[in-house]
């Protein structure tokens, strides 16, 4: 990794990324705890206090749902770790510079991903 950059935002700039950081971060972690909330309720239907499912097709959709539930739930997670590490690269002065290259992570990207690490040509 190449020596890091300072980045090449104004206050202003990084005011903005900081704010859009910090309201991907809220949703995120709501989403990660109504996800963990459905994927270990009590029953495997959902409900509370109803009974559980004892067809076998029953069983196997609920087993179904409830793996992609912890999948997004995983995906998710995976999101608030690089959102966090963009809040400590703000933090650090260096967001807006590509972790790899070193060179500017153009603002259009920002703008879309504001938790990009990478500029486009370090993203493969």
């Amino acid at each position: 990794m190449p020596p890091a950059q300072p980045s090449p935002l104004n206050e202003a700039q990084l005011d903005k990324y900081r704010q859009q950081l910090l309201l991907l971060r809220a949703r995120l972690v709501g989403d990660v705890r109504d996800l963990a909330a459905e994927a270990f309720c009590d029953n495997s239907d959902g409900s509370h206090g109803a009974r559980a499912p004892t067809h076998m097709a029953d069983i196997a959709s609920d087993a179904f749902e409830q793996e992609l539930t912890l999948d997004l739930m995983a995906r998710d997670e995976q999101r608030l770790q690089s959102v966090d590490a963009a809040l400590s690269r703000l933090g650090t002065g260096h967001f807006g510079v590509c972790q790899r290259c070193g060179h500017r992570i153009p603002r259009g990207r920002l703008d879309v991903l504001p938790d990009a690490a990478y500029c486009v040509h370090c993203t493969d």
